[in-house]
């Protein structure tokens, strides 16, 4: 009796051990549907236990659900638009859509299967029953995105709150795929539009540019403000400046100049960042209204180059205004004073040479309280001729090309600019 269960045992394990893992069909060929009832979706991701690759799987499933609805239910047309001075116009043009236009709802997960090297993920969607859910759903987001721009050209409101009501009835329109799906792109782009150029152009601003002189690295002195007829906007204006750097207080509409730049005309322009009057919506909303927004206030600003009075002796004077003059205009009444304490001699060194030597320090101040700016370290020239004359010529000029290489950068670094 022991040998009969001995062999009775290992018959048993035999068998056990001769047992084949069965590969479910699906995984070789995605189920097709003919009664067209169902749709399938099949995802692969390769086994990594250092990645979520069934996650990839499940999204990979998904995808492939998306275009095998799309195959189903779309063969259509594709829409294409442009706006022109009179408005909307559109065409249309026979296409099969190529990217997924489809929001999926209500699929499910039919069956996985892993084997040493990948994962499989299987999804089901009654084709039906979406098809109803989708047009009852869209039915009910059309018509809420209906009552956000109703409420957007609503002129009793703030700029903000008609904004808002935009971008809630964008980011529906995202969610719902209608600004791609051809059933309702046209309609719902055009509608769109036509709200956020209401509000556009119901957005009135211009700048109050003082009648007086701006200077060239003198920043403290620009004076400008920007008025709006809604204020309510401010937080999301943004300034962008040609040259220079000019930011825009959003409390009071004052515009800031830290630095002037060094172009004697600088162009501002205004226009509306939605990422942040709007922080809370999405990117892909936020990019959508940005493209389309066309709100923007622009001014023309000229700067005089900076006025300096030059205090140095008669013989480097000159010497020092032309060598500063591309940057800088000599005025004897103006707001800043170059002092040069320091001057030019000439040394005979026998032999019938001489020496010219041109020695000194610069000092950038204000003028009436004579205040400095700026302080350079001490500056040395010189040249040695037989004639004097050519001694003097040649330190002047080698004092001029220090000032334009050496000198006149670090004033200008020393100011606004």
């Amino acid at each position: 009796m022991r040998n009969v269960l001995i062999i009775f045992v290992s018959i048993i394990l035999i068998a056990c051990g001769a047992k084949k893992i069965v590969i479910p069909e699906w995984v070789t060929g995605k189920p097709i549907d003919p009664t067209g009832t169902f749709v399938y979706g099949l995802g692969m991701s390769y086994v990594n236990p250092n990645s979520s690759y069934q996650q990839a799987a499940r999204s990979n499933a998904l995808a492939d659900l998306a275009q095998e609805l799309e195959s189903q239910i779309f063969d259509e047309t594709r829409l294409l638009q442009k706006e022109d001075a009179t408005g909307m116009q559109s065409a249309f043009s026979s296409e099969t859509l190529i990217t997924s236009q489809v929001k999926l709802e209500d699929y499910q997960i039919v069956a996985s299967y892993a084997d040493e090297y990948r994962y499989y993920v299987l999804y089901k969607l009654d084709l039906i029953d979406y098809l109803k859910n989708k047009a009852n759903n869209d039915l009910l987001a059309i018509s809420w995105i209906n009552e956000k721009i109703a409420a957007a050209s609503d002129g009793s409101k703030s700029a903000l709150e008609r904004m808002i009501a935009i971008g809630d009835a964008v980011h529906k329109a995202m969610d719902r795929n209608f600004l791609i799906d051809p059933t309702f792109a046209v309609d719902i782009k055009t509608k769109l539009v036509r709200a956020l150029r209401a509000v556009e152009g119901d957005l009135q601003g211009n700048y109050l540019i003082p009648e007086s002189l701006f200077y060239l690295g003198m920043p403290q002195q620009f004076a400008t403000v920007f008025k709006v007829s809604d204020s309510s906007v401010m937080t999301g204006l943004n300034m962008k400046s040609s040259s220079g750097n000019f930011t825009l207080e959003q409390e009071n509409g004052i515009v800031i100049c830290q630095h002037t730049g060094k172009q004697n005309v600088v162009k501002l322009n205004l226009s509306i960042d939605f990422k942040n009057l709007l922080p809370y919506l999405d990117r892909r909303s936020v990019l959508w209204l940005q493209s389309m927004s066309s709100w923007n206030k622009s001014s023309m600003l000229y700067f005089q180059n900076t006025t300096v009075q030059i205090k140095a002796e008669n013989d480097v004077k000159e010497v020092i205004g032309g060598a500063i003059a591309k940057s800088f205009t000599m005025d004897e009444n103006a707001p800043l004073t170059l002092v040069f304490n320091g001057g030019i001699r000439v040394v005979d060194m026998g032999n019938k040479r001489s020496k010219c030597m041109i020695q000194g320090q610069f000092i950038l101040q204000h003028t009436l309280t004579e205040q400095i700016i700026w302080r350079s370290q001490n500056v040395e020239n010189s040249a040695v001729s037989a004639n004097i004359d050519s001694a003097v010529r040649a330190a002047k000029s080698e004092f001029s090309d220090n000032i334009a290489f050496f000198i006149l950068p670090q004033l200008e670094r020393n100011l606004g600019y």
